[in-house]
C-alpha cells in the first residue's frame, strides 16, 4: 500500500474539496462542530463542547496523523463555500492493504444534501486507486440508522455487529455495524452510482 503520510492530500470534485487539517481551520469546524447534535454516535466528543474543547480534538487529531495512525480532512463545501464537516482515514493497516473511513461528522444544517455522497466516493476511490487497498471499511453505531442506510446506499457491504465493541465518552456501551468495499466491488459500485 502506497505510504499515505508522505506529502499532504487534498482530493477534490465537483461539490467537495477535502483538505489536511490543521491548527488554522479551528473557527471554520467550530462553526459546525459546536452543534451538540452530531456528536450524538460520536464515542469521541469533545471533554468540553467550546472552542477551547474544539482545539483540544484538532490538536489529538494533528497527534494521530503525527504518529501516522490517521489521517483527517477537513469538508469544504463547495456549493455553499463554507467547512462543513470532518471525517479521516483510520484503523490503517499497511500490511494488509486496509483502512477505514470514519470519525465523520457533518454539521446538522449540511446533512442529506448529498456532502458526505462525494466524500464517500472521493475516499474510496483514492483508497483503491492511489493507495493501493484492497479493504475499505466502515464502523456505524447501530443506533445510528441514517448512517447505516447510507453505507447501503452507496454499496457497501453489511459484514454484522460487534457487541459491547466501544464505550461512549457519556459512558454507554455501544454496538458497532461493520460495513466494508473491497477492490473488486468498486469497479461495479463506482459504475452504478454514475448511471
Amino acid at each position: 500500500m502506497m505510504q499515505l503520510f508522505d506529502d499532504p492530500i487534498e482530493l477534490e470534485n465537483s461539490r467537495v474539496i477535502l483538505k489536511p487539517l490543521s491548527l488554522d481551520l479551528i473557527n471554520d469546524i467550530a462553526q459546525f462542530a459546536l452543534d451538540e447534535k452530531i456528536w450524538e454516535f460520536s464515542s469521541k466528543t469533545p471533554r468540553q463542547l467550546n472552542r477551547d474543547g474544539i482545539e483540544h480534538m484538532v490538536r489529538n487529531l494533528l497527534q494521530e496523523r503525527n504518529v501516522k495512525h490517521s489521517y483527517p480532512f477537513v469538508i469544504f463545501d463547495r456549493q455553499i463555500g463554507k467547512t462543513v464537516g470532518l471525517v479521516k482515514f483510520e484503523n490503517i493497516v499497511n500490511r494488509h492493504c486496509r483502512l477505514d473511513i470514519g470519525s465523520t461528522l457533518i454539521g446538522s444544517n449540511y446533512q442529506k444534501k448529498g456532502v458526505m455522497s462525494s466524500v464517500f466516493y472521493l475516499l474510496v476511490d483514492f483508497a483503491f486507486n492511489e493507495l493501493d487497498a484492497i479493504r475499505v471499511g466502515f464502523s456505524v453505531d447501530v443506533r445510528n440508522l441514517a448512517a447505516i442506510q447510507f453505507c447501503h446506499k452507496m454499496g457497501a457491504k453489511s459484514e454484522g455487529v460487534l457487541r459491547s465493541y466501544i464505550i461512549n465518552n457519556d459512558g454507554k456501551i455501544c454496538d458497532i455495524h461493520v460495513f466494508s468495499v473491497l477492490v473488486d466491488e468498486w469497479t461495479t459500485i463506482k459504475k452504478l452510482s454514475e448511471s
